[in-house]
C-alpha cells in the first residue's frame, strides 16, 4: 500500500485516490487486528473482518477503474502507476490469504490446554491422596521414618504442581515449566521409592536426590499408596506436555508472523 500511496502523490489531480490509498494502508492494520481477534474466539468480529476485507478489495478495484466511494468520485489511476498498482494487488491477495489463515488457526494449543485442564482438575485429588498417605504412614515405627519424609515431600510437591500449573494457565510461565519438570521428576522418584520400584533410569541427581532401597510398607498401611499410583500414572504424561509446550499454538504464532 505504501508503494501505491507514494506513487499517487505525484499527481495532485488524484487527491481522492490518494486519500483512499492512504485509507487502505490503515485498513490493513485493522484487518490484522480483527483476524487475531477472531482466532482468539471472538466470533462477533467475524462479520467485521469479512466486511473490512470486502471493502479493501472494492477500493482496490475502484482505484484501478475509477468510480464513486462514499459520494466522492475516484479517478482511474494513470498509466504511470499501473505497474505499481499490479504489485499492490499481488501483495494484497497474498496478504488476504495470510489473514484468512490466521483467522482459522486456533490461538491455543488444544493438547496443551486439555493437559492443563486435566492437571488442574485432578490436582486437588492428588493433594488429598498424598495427605491421606502421610496420615496412613504416621503410625508406623522408626524404621519407616524415611517413608514418612518422602510422603510429606509428595504432599508438598502435589501442591507445588498445582500452583505451577495455575501460573502457566495465566501466562506467568517464566521458569514455571522448568520448575514443573523438577517437581514431576521428584514426585516420580519419591513414589517409586515408596512402591519399591527402581529409580535407576531416572535422573535423580538433577533434583538433588539419590537412589534408595527402602523396606516394604505393610499392606495394611498402603491403601492410599495403591490409590496414588494409578492417579499419578494418569497425571504424569499431562504434566509432561505442560513442561514442553506453550499454551499458545506454534501454528498461530507462525501464521501471525507471516501476516
Amino acid at each position: 500500500m505504501t508503494l501505491l500511496y507514494q506513487s499517487e502523490q505525484t499527481s495532485n489531480s488524484q487527491s481522492q485516490s490518494i486519500i483512499r490509498t492512504g485509507d487502505l494502508k490503515v485498513q490493513t492494520e485493522s484487518i490484522s487486528g480483527l483476524a487475531v481477534s477472531v482466532a482468539n474466539g471472538n466470533d462477533e468480529d467475524k462479520d467485521n473482518l469479512d466486511k473490512e476485507i470486502e471493502n479493501a478489495s472494492s477500493v482496490l478495484t475502484m482505484l484501478k477503474n475509477g468510480g464513486v466511494i462514499k459520494g466522492q468520485t475516484i479517478q482511474k489511476i494513470p498509466l504511470s502507476v499501473a505497474s505499481d498498482y499490479d504489485k499492490v494487488l499481488t501483495s494484497w491477495n497474498t496478504y488476504k490469504e495470510k489473514v484468512l489463515n490466521v483467522e482459522k488457526t486456533s490461538v491455543f494449543d488444544k493438547e496443551a490446554i486439555n493437559a492443563m485442564n486435566y492437571v488442574l482438575q485432578k490436582n486437588s485429588e492428588l493433594v488429598l491422596t498424598t495427605n491421606s498417605l502421610s496420615k496412613e504412614l504416621s503410625d508406623l515405627g522408626r524404621d519407616y521414618n524415611r517413608h514418612k519424609e518422602i510422603a510429606n515431600e509428595l504432599e508438598k510437591s502435589a501442591k507445588e504442581i498445582g500452583q505451577l500449573t495455575l501460573l502457566i494457565s495465566i501466562g506467568e510461565e517464566e521458569n514455571a515449566q522448568e520448575k514443573l519438570k523438577k517437581e514431576r521428576i521428584g514426585f516420580e522418584v519419591g513414589l517409586r521409592k515408596l512402591l519399591g520400584i527402581s529409580t535407576k533410569e531416572l535422573d535423580v541427581k538433577s533434583i538433588g536426590q539419590e537412589h534408595e532401597e527402602l523396606i516394604q510398607i505393610p499392606r495394611e498401611n498402603s491403601n492410599e499408596l495403591r490409590k496414588l499410583d494409578p492417579l499419578w500414572e494418569a497425571l504424569q504424561p499431562k504434566i509432561g506436555i505442560l513442561e514442553e509446550r506453550a499454551l499458545l499454538s506454534p501454528n498461530f504464532n507462525s501464521a501471525k508472523n507471516e501476516m
